[in-house]
């Protein structure tokens, strides 16, 4: 009995089998026959258009027509809102890309940042584009004694809409992807009776002192800035004539790859920073300059310099500590230096010239170790000067009156290899004749 039923089971998996093989077999004939239909129909249709170019396109208007029509009520309502939406969308791209339209925008961003920040900038002609990169014709920014202090031909701030606008409106910040001045005039100045200068005064816009909104953060930027082939002057004008230019730089090129401002506080990566200056009748050329800045009220730092001119080469830290909220006055006895210099490092009388006059002798010497104090009054700690004639170093020592004619120097800890003949004329005049 249970081989029967075995045999009845094999039999209706035969069967069902079979009709499937059938169906399949049917399945692909029609679809054969279907395929085929297909492509006769299609090849009729592509003779009709070569041969009938005219009746063939009459035939598909007649039938676009008709399907258009067949089309139940909201289906049209859908074709219609999406194709004024694309309108709409493509009249708005049209009208941020028209001038009258970009420079309408740059007014009223100018007018944001004059009202907000007390600024004073003006343009000659402005193009933004659709991603919200902006190029600046003609820039100009006075000072707070309306003489234009910053001037551009051209400025180039590449960002985007969408950043710009999330960062200003929640953070108080800006983030561009770059900044780029060309052919700039950058007049650093501190007016006479004034102690403080006109960039240092700009700055002081982004934080106007009053008590701060907790909920609204300090003014903020952050981007990566160029400077190139332009001009820098630093002067003084309670010092009269050549001692009150401190730098009259041309071909002024500077590339730095990321730079902070957060209120008053500037921050920043200068990869290089090369120009040319004169001062004294001589010129000076800066061939690298690369540090990590950082700007306060209270300081300047300058950390893992590289100085290197055409005379000398400088490695370390350098501190200008500040004082009267970022005063650069009466430079020799009030602003502090903390100068760590690494070994290796150069300095060449030719370039000591440049701030100290009087100084006459331009043979180079080495010099490590470190400085703390102002120019009339520092200390020396571990410190090495020598060159191939002479050798001395010292843990500590202290030099006093140094600029004033009347120095002093004091050590209890020197070590020295040198004789009287070759010190002598590794000196300046005013301190080799005394």
């Amino acid at each position: 009995m249970a081989k029967l039923e075995n045999n009845n089971e094999n039999e209706n998996k035969k069967s069902v089998a079979g009709n499937l093989g059938n169906q399949v077999q049917k399945a692909v004939e029609n679809a054969g026959g279907a395929v085929k239909e297909t492509v006769k129909e299609a090849s009729e249709l592509a003779s009709d258009a070569i041969n009938h170019p005219v009746q063939t396109a009459e035939e598909f208007g007649k039938q676009a027509v008709k399907d258009v029509t067949s089309y139940s009520w909201w289906a049209r309502l859908l074709l219609i809102l999406f194709w004024l939406g694309l309108g709409l969308v493509a009249a708005i791209f049209i009208a941020i890309n028209l001038p009258a339209t970009k420079q309408w925008a740059a007014d009223q961003a100018l007018q944001v940042v004059n009202r907000d920040f007390k600024a004073q900038m003006s343009t000659e002609s402005v193009e933004v584009n659709f991603f919200g990169n902006v190029k600046i014709k003609g820039l100009k920014i006075k000072d707070y004694k309306g003489f234009d202090f910053i001037q551009s031909k051209e400025f180039t701030a590449n960002s985007n809409w969408f950043s710009l606008a999330s960062n200003i409106t929640k953070n108080n910040s800006l983030i561009f992807n770059s900044l780029t001045l060309k052919n700039a005039d950058i007049k650093v100045i501190t007016y006479k009776g004034d102690s403080i200068s006109n960039f240092i005064r700009f700055t002081q816009l982004f934080d106007s002192g009053k008590k701060k909104d907790p909920n609204k953060p300090p003014f903020q930027l952050d981007s990566r800035l160029q400077i190139l082939d332009s001009k820098v002057s630093i002067v003084n004008l309670n010092s009269p004539g050549e001692k009150g230019k401190w730098l009259t730089a041309t071909h002024f090129n500077l590339i730095a790859p990321n730079v902070k401002v957060n209120g008053r506080n500037i921050s920043g990566i200068i990869n290089n920073m090369t120009f040319t200056t004169t001062r004294w009748g001589k010129s000076h050329f800066v061939d690298t300059f690369s540090t990590e800045l950082s700007m306060t009220p209270d300081h300047l730092l300058l950390k893992d310099l590289t100085l290197n001119t055409d005379h000398s080469l400088l490695q370390g830290d350098i501190k200008f500590n500040l004082h009267n909220d970022g005063s650069w006055s009466d430079f020799a006895d009030k602003v502090k230096w903390d100068m760590n210099l690494t070994l290796g490092s150069q300095l060449s009388g030719y370039d000591i010239s440049y701030f100290v006059t009087n100084w006459d002798n331009f043979k180079p010497f080495n010099i490590s170790g470190k400085m703390s104090g102002p120019l009339n009054g520092f200390k020396l700690d571990n410190f090495l000067i020598r060159n191939p004639d002479v050798n001395i170093a010292t843990k500590t020592m202290k030099v006093s009156r140094l600029l004033k004619g009347d120095f002093l120097i004091e050590t209890n800890d020197l070590s020295a290899d040198f004789t009287y003949k070759d010190l002598k004329a590794m000196m300046p005049s005013f301190i080799s004749k005394k």
